[in-house]
């Protein structure tokens, strides 16, 4: 999954001393690395690219960037990656019978309360 740190490595390693209207699809797609991760690990790729909308629109919000967000899927990256649907399949895992209350482990889900400061609210 992409978190904090991937963020560097996906976008402050290879752009992030370039001033942010020198960036473009192009450098989205290719020198970020969305285009392949689009397709070899499309969950942090969803992430990622989340990640760079939002961040393109702050900058145009606040005039910080000029033009169209490079990062925009409707209109834009829809056109050039292929639909999520063609590029993954989510595996769904079996976590055993609903009825039985018991889980893949095969223990009893019970919730463990970390303190005895805090009590579950259990109606009389």
């Amino acid at each position: 999954m992409c978190t904090g740190s991937n963020i560097g490595k996906y976008v402050r390693e290879p752009i992030g001393t370039m001033p942010i209207q020198k960036v473009n699809t192009n450098t989205i797609l290719n020198q970020v690395g969305l285009r392949k991760l689009w397709t070899e690990q499309h969950p942090t790729a969803v992430i990622l690219h989340s990640h760079l909308k939002r961040m393109f629109s702050l900058a145009i919000a606040n005039k910080y960037y000029r033009g169209d967000n490079p990062a925009a899927w409707v209109g834009h990256l829809e056109h050039i990656l292929p639909r999520s649907k063609d590029v993954h399949r989510a595996e769904h895992h079996s976590w055993g019978r609903v009825e039985d209350g018991r889980g893949s482990l095969g223990h009893s889900a019970t919730l463990r309360f970390p303190s005895p400061l805090i009590e579950p609210d259990v109606p009389d």
